[in-house]
């Protein structure tokens, strides 16, 4: 029988998995024959895997809808940095336990549909994600050929119920076709003070560290 604890990984993820389980100096040896890209793309294609849920809770079902913009919603978010976020957002999530559903953006925000675990407060988890893919996007090369890299500080953070996930992961996915024919749904856009709904993260600046 199926641990109920377990969840499924998307085949993208399974780089990272197997990467977290490889020896250090095999991972710096992989990444500088500058085959880790390969892996990560053969392993796309691999369908899903089921892996355990590791945590000192022996049961939890969190899902959260957050959305934020780049530093004053400047179009910052252009190829090939929307491949880099979709990357760097699950190194996040699994750092801190949690799992991505899905990464959807456009030029100047960016949405997340996101499992994170009791342990970890929304705040933290949005601080830690802007701050780590502000940080590698800053200092990868693709990337900073492009110039600086920054996210504003409020962001949107919405709560919902599991049999919603399929339509907040198909609408996070398709950003690009709700702005392009104008089919929003303005409750999950909503951000900024005007909104009431929007946080501000604490911590370091977005831009600088995690």
């Amino acid at each position: 029988m199926t641990d109920p604890a377990a969840k499924l990984v998307r085949g993208s993820d399974l780089a990272l998995v197997a990467e977290a389980s490889w020896p250090p100096i095999f991972n710096r040896w992989f990444r500088f024959r500058g085959y880790y890209g390969f892996f990560a793309e053969a392993a796309a294609s691999w369908g899903t895997i089921q892996r355990p849920r590791e945590s000192a809770m022996s049961y939890w079902r969190t899902y959260f809808h957050l959305v934020w913009t780049t530093k004053n919603r400047h179009p910052l978010i252009v190829p090939p940095r929307d491949e880099l976020l979709q990357q760097g957002m699950r190194v996040v999530a699994r750092d801190h336990g949690a799992y991505v559903h899905a990464v959807g953006m456009v030029s100047d925000h960016i949405h997340v549909a996101v499992s994170i675990p009791p342990t970890v407060s929304v705040s933290e988890f949005v601080r830690k994600a802007k701050g780590s893919t502000a940080a590698y996007l800053n200092r990868t090369e693709q990337s900073v050929a492009l110039g600086w890299f920054g996210w504003q500080s409020e962001f949107g953070v919405f709560t919902f119920a599991e049999d919603l996930l399929p339509t907040i992961v198909g609408y996070v996915l398709n950003q690009e076709h709700h702005h392009r024919v104008n089919d929003l749904v303005p409750e999950y856009e909503r951000l900024g003070p005007i909104s009431g709904q929007a946080v501000r993260d604490a911590g370091p600046k977005a831009e600088a560290t995690g």
